[in-house]
């Protein structure tokens, strides 16, 4: 309390925000994850531009927060000051595959390291590292995880669909009704035009489904299919049949 009292007095009576970072840091120093010293630290650092000090500020806090998230957010601080303040994206990279390291299931990280990899050319050591990972863990919700970011990058980032459709195929060999990777994998046989498979993923895809529209359209798909490209006149009826079976006023069927 007393070294808070002596940082609001320099705050608001000397109007000297600087000095305060010393008292802050010694609240810091007792009390690493106290939250006011940590903010107005941050905010001094912030508005000085000591970008320096403020990523050893946040790798200092991330020694004693125990929560990932806590962990994976301050990562993103640290990555955002390096890119966006210090202009060096390597920097930024390096952090965020720290973050990633920790959560492969968060989105958001995901996404900047995805945007950093392709800012560095830094895509085969991210491969690199997120395969041999891949080798040593076994848990399966993460392998599971792993396997669509991996299976993403090389559809979306490195156009190599034909890798993508390996990771996709790793993730129903753990996990048999995983929608996503049923989905991803079918728009990726849409793109190549292989008919036959695509039918397939769909027809997996149509029973892991709960949702009568995306059923219905998914129905409507398979008929459309075999009807336009593989000349099978059946399977198409059969296929409509199933779309009007959810829908009666379906005029596409």
């Amino acid at each position: 309390d007393a070294w808070l009292e002596q940082a609001r007095i320099i705050e608001d009576k000397l109007e000297e925000p600087r000095r305060a970072t010393e008292p802050y840091g010694r609240i810091l120093e007792v009390s690493p994850l106290h939250v006011r010293a940590f903010e107005k630290m941050e905010e001094i650092f912030t508005e000085h531009e000591k970008w320096d000090r403020l990523i050893q500020m946040y790798s200092n806090r991330l020694n004693y927060a125990a929560e990932v998230a806590d962990q994976v957010s301050l990562m993103h601080k640290a990555a955002s000051v390096y890119e966006e303040k210090l202009s060096q994206p390597e920097n930024a990279f390096q952090v965020m595959q720290q973050a990633f390291a920790i959560d492969y299931s968060n989105d958001e990280t995901a996404k900047h390291l995805e945007r950093l990899a392709s800012l560095t050319n830094s895509w085969e050591g991210l491969l690199q590292s997120c395969n041999q990972v891949l080798q040593s863990i076994q848990d399966k919700k993460t392998q599971v995880n792993l396997c669509l970011k991996i299976g993403k990058w090389y559809a979306d980032e490195l156009g190599h669909p034909e890798y993508a459709i390996a990771y996709y195929q790793q993730v129903l060999q753990l996990d048999t009704d995983n929608v996503a990777a049923l989905k991803l994998m079918g728009q990726l046989y849409r793109g190549t035009k292989q008919w036959a498979e695509l039918v397939e993923v769909l027809g997996r895809a149509v029973a892991a489904e709960d949702d009568p529209e995306k059923k219905k359209s998914v129905y409507v798909e398979l008929g459309q299919i075999y009807e336009d490209y593989l000349s099978d006149q059946p399977e198409a009826r059969k296929a409509y049949k199933q779309a009007l079976d959810i829908d009666p006023s379906l005029e596409t069927a």
